[in-house]
């Protein structure tokens, strides 16, 4: 690359180097003529009318060199000055010349310089043509004298000087050339180097701006959505971009049914959408992901792969990186983004995408707890009038008519003082009998509403007394056999939830089974607690309450399972007709089992509450 591209600053300053070195030729060349006619003729005195010519040309030298001045300090013309300082040298060439009356080593002289100094200026290709017509305009000065003189031009005493003037010039023209390919090559790396940092700080910038987007995203919305839609935003621009390439990106998310669908996905047809069909084979890059909760890389043969085998879009991706959208002990599903070029993800964008995946997954934890908030809020309403109903129904079906049958039986009474006195004594110890019979209920439902023993005793004595009671006031048999260690492991929260659900489940079977006897027994078994409340009543069909229980949306069964679900735990109901009801609560240790059998919570980690949350918002 020529000189003439050099970067502004340092061309111009090369403009002020050459104008000086011009302005020392022209004073240069005046005193070297000046000297020359000296020599030749010892009677001439400097100055003298002798020396005009010199004076003229060293005064028009001075004048191009000042124009050339005025071309570099005017911007708008500056570009110019390159072509002016080409005509300005063929001036000074054929003038100085003259001027010497082309002696031979004056000639030289003034050919070598002007040229060598162009050439460091100009460059090789606007150089060597300077270079051409300053020797051209030297032979054309030399003609003009031959023809003043009316002599033939003898180049005998030039073909020494113009053989060396041709050879520096030739040699400074090869070196330029030289210095001009290496300079070109250097250049065109370090513009290549350029590029590459250009275009890696663009990507950044696009990333980091895409991250404070999704952190703005996050911050402010607890839409679910528009995070995924953010994160694979990001995900598209993570790939090294190339010409010719196909990014594609998508999120699966866990179904009802415990399997992938796709969520959302940007670069997909729609019909290649529609048959992403992703198999869950345990050496596929899905199973891989999920298990190992961290990014997996595909290169070259993606088809190979048994989770993606089976799915024709990517036949001709060459690479697809997996980021598991895990949170502790949650799997929400993955974010694949493959590409048509090889090796498209280096390090640190894969780094950058699994920061996002956490990013993403908080995001859907944050909107699953808060939806999970709202929905809870609505059940708690739900409860507290399900409980207000069910205690106006226990007040009316047993104390008040209790009350009513005092209120009747001491008006019998009135009329039996009027008429048979002597059968007032027995009335009234019937009535009395009947008082702390409506005492005794009264007890009972207050202690279902707040058991005192349960504060000041435990679990194991709230439900001792709750046994107690349902034999003095209903004559319900009732048996609790209960391991202390429960005590030990269930805090005071817990353990309240625990004795309402208990409650409520003999309550029923104290109600609709006609047992005889209510069994309630409780253990710790393989880290799980192990409640099971038994009967042997009438029974019934379980299968079919089981089946639409949920629609009836009636305050037994469906309060029972909800009492479990807060304790994280589960409800098993069995009954046979005729054979009686067994209901088992089971309660896991969540602690101790992450503790000691971590392989078995990673096998679980899609059955756990808020992954299943956030399964029930799919779009």
């Amino acid at each position: 690359m020529s000189q003439t591209t050099s970067s502004q600053p340092e061309a111009h300053w090369r403009d002020w180097t050459i104008i000086g070195l011009r302005a020392l030729f022209v004073i240069g060349a005046g005193l070297i003529t000046v000297i020359q006619r000296t020599q030749e003729t010892p009677t001439l005195v400097f100055p003298s009318e002798a020396f005009n010519d010199v004076l003229i040309a060293c005064a028009i030298g001075l004048g191009l060199i000042a124009l050339l001045s005025g071309i570099t300090l005017i911007r708008s013309i500056r570009p110019f000055m390159i072509y002016a300082l080409v005509a300005v040298d063929f001036v000074l060439a054929g003038l100085f010349v003259v001027v010497s009356n082309a002696q031979p080593l004056i000639w030289i002289e003034i050919v070598v310089y002007l040229a060598i100094t162009g050439l460091l200026r100009l460059g090789i290709m606007l150089g060597g043509i300077n270079a051409l017509g300053i020797v051209a305009a030297g032979l054309g000065a030399m003609i003009y004298l031959a023809g003043q003189t009316s002599q033939q031009v003898d180049f005998t005493p030039y073909v020494l000087p113009l053989t060396l003037a041709t050879i520096l010039i030739t040699g400074v023209g090869v070196w330029m050339y030289m210095q001009d390919g290496l300079g070109s090559n250097e250049q065109r790396n370090l513009r290549k180097l350029a590029k590459e940092r250009d275009q890696q700080v663009r990507e950044m910038r696009e990333r980091g701006k895409a991250l404070t987007e999704l952190t703005n995203i996050l911050g402010g919305t607890l839409n679910f959505r528009k995070v995924l839609e953010a994160g694979l935003e990001i995900g598209l621009k993570m790939s090294i971009p190339q010409a010719h390439q196909r990014t594609v990106a998508m999120i699966l998310l866990y179904d009802e049914r415990e399997r992938l669908y796709v969520s959302h996905s940007r670069g997909f047809t729609q019909a290649e959408e529609l048959s992403f069909k992703p198999t869950f084979a345990d050496e596929g890059i899905l199973h891989k992901a999920l298990t190992e909760a961290e990014a997996v890389i595909l290169n070259k043969e993606v088809y190979r792969d048994p989770s993606l085998k089976p799915i024709g879009v990517f036949n001709v991706m060459r690479s697809v990186v997996c980021i598991p959208l895990r949170a502790r002990y949650d799997n929400f599903g993955v974010m694949i983004v493959a590409s048509t070029q090889e090796n498209a993800f280096a390090q640190d964008q894969i780094d950058t995408m699994n920061a996002v995946g956490v990013q993403i997954t908080i995001a859907l934890q944050n909107a699953t707890l808060y939806n999970n908030l709202l929905n809870e809020k609505e059940r708690i309403m739900e409860m507290e009038e399900d409980a207000r109903k069910a205690l106006v129904r226990d007040l009316h079906d047993v104390p008040t008519q209790t009350v009513s049958a005092v209120a009747m039986r001491l008006r019998i009474a009135q009329r039996m003082f009027e008429k048979t006195p002597q059968e007032v004594p027995a009335e009234l110890h019937e009535i009395e009998q009947i008082t702390l019979r409506a005492v005794e209920e009264i007890r009972h439902v207050l202690f279902k509403l707040r058991p005192l023993a349960l504060e000041s005793k435990g679990l194991i004595a709230a439900l001792e007394e709750l046994a107690e009671k349902m034999k003095k006031t209903f004559d319900q048999n009732m048996t609790v056999k209960m391991n202390p260690q429960i005590e030990e492991i269930l805090d005071e929260g817990k353990a309240g939830a625990l004795f309402y659900l208990i409650e409520e489940a003999t309550n029923n079977a104290r109600k609709y089974a006609e047992a005889s006897l209510i069994t309630v027994q409780g253990g710790v078994h393989n880290d799980e607690i192990i409640i099971k409340i038994a009967d042997n009543g009438k029974g019934f069909d379980s299968d079919a309450v089981n089946a639409n229980y949920d629609s009836r949306g009636s305050f037994g069964m469906v309060n029972m399972k909800e009492r479990a679900e807060l304790l994280n735990g589960t409800l098993n109901l069995k009954s046979v007709v005729g054979k009686g009801t067994v209901i088992t609560i089971t309660i896991p240790l969540e602690v101790t089992r992450m503790m000691t059998h971590p392989d078995k919570i990673q096998k679980q980690v899609n059955h756990t509450k808020l992954a299943v949350s956030a399964r029930n918002m799919r779009p």
